[in-house]
């Protein structure tokens, strides 16, 4: 159940119940089962149109902030860029930046619409490409990655690098540290 609830409630725009099973990986008849546990539970609300279910998060449930803070941390995107990053050549560091790392530290607000990471090291810029398409992919929501060299970032002379440097950040690689 957790991985259905922790794909809807990082989808703010809700998900259709075949785009969930492509999501999570499950079986369709495991979802449409979750789905209506969860929607039973009103942790959940669903919409249908003609043959189509929409699911979308319930901002109003009672512990709805609680069970959002908790799927976010266990699996939310850090996870997914730290076994994406994990081992990738040219790549010393990683840190999610703006709303998303925000709301992971705990500041609150509406969800993220999107994820702004920054890499640190000299990674193959294509590569780069290919892994903000595969974590797009698997997240279901829009993803920046932005390369910087070590230098750049140990003593910025960029206005984007000091401005990322201000703001709350959330470390990926070391996937054990929070920055």
């Amino acid at each position: 159940m957790a991985r259905v609830l922790a794909a809807i409630y990082l989808t703010p725009d809700g998900l259709h119940v075949r785009g969930l099973a492509n999501r999570t990986q499950l079986p369709y008849s495991v979802v449409q089962r979750e789905v209506d546990r969860l929607e039973r539970a009103r942790l959940i609300s669903s919409v249908s149109f003609a043959s189509t279910r929409t699911v979308r998060l319930n901002e109003t449930h009672p512990y709805y902030r609680e069970v959002y803070a908790l799927l976010l941390k266990a699996y939310g995107p850090r996870q997914v860029l730290a076994e994406l990053l994990e081992g990738e050549p040219g790549i010393r560091d990683a840190f999610i930046h703006g709303s998303w790392a925000a709301r992971y530290l705990g500041e609150w607000g509406p969800p993220p619409a999107d994820i702004d990471v920054v890499v640190i090291g000299d990674p193959a810029p294509l590569r780069v490409d290919e892994l903000e398409a595969e974590a797009e992919d698997k997240l279901g929501l829009h993803v920046q990655l932005t390369a910087l060299p070590e230098q750049e970032w140990e003593a910025p002379t960029h206005g984007f690098t000091r401005t990322v440097r201000q703001q709350p950040l959330v470390r990926i690689v070391p996937e054990d540290d929070v920055g």
